[in-house]
């Protein structure tokens, strides 16, 4: 038997092999007009289409860009509420009271002060650490125009409470 790729059909069809090849011509024949054409020009035909797609595509992008720009409320949410002094007061009491609780646990485990705030494991950068005599402490932190201080032997009972209140009236 012969190679099947030469091998003759009935009636006039090509082989195999003639239309692999025919189809090999009209591709290397359109890669070459395409290189003649050169990236700039327009298929022909389609040219309306795609100028119609473009347009469309810029208008588009005009009406995101102006929608961004004008920034409406459904888009960027409202607007973050201004705490008072008294709001800011509270949550300064609030952080000095965890960052009591962690220095006495440092103290607990290590039996001296940290040298550092953040050896405890005090993250807010604003609380400062004072040493006092025999082992005390004094953090203090600022909330406005207002330094808020606490001493390590202080009762940190009535400092909750008048944040928490603080923080229950402007829910309220």
């Amino acid at each position: 038997m012969g190679d099947p790729l030469d091998a003759k059909h009935q009636g006039d069809e090509p082989t195999l092999r003639e239309s692999k090849s025919a189809l090999l011509e009209a591709a290397q024949a359109a890669v070459e007009e395409q290189k003649t054409r050169g990236p700039g020009r327009l298929v022909a035909g389609g040219g309306a289409a795609q100028m119609g797609f473009r347009v469309l595509l810029l208008l588009i992008a005009i009406g995101g860009g102006t929608v961004l720009a004008m920034q409406p409320s459904w888009l960027v949410g409202p607007e973050p509420v201004v705490e008072g002094d008294a709001i800011r007061s509270a949550s300064a009491q609030l952080a000095l009271v965890v960052a009591v609780a962690q220095v006495r646990a440092y103290v607990t485990t290590s039996g001296h002060l940290p040298g550092q705030p953040a050896q405890a494991g005090i993250t807010n950068g604003a609380i400062t650490l004072k040493p006092l005599a025999a082992g005390e402490f004094e953090l203090s932190i600022r909330a406005g125009d207002t330094l808020i201080a606490v001493r390590s032997t202080d009762s940190l009972k009535p400092l909750v409470v008048s944040a928490v209140r603080a923080l229950q009236r402007r829910a309220g």
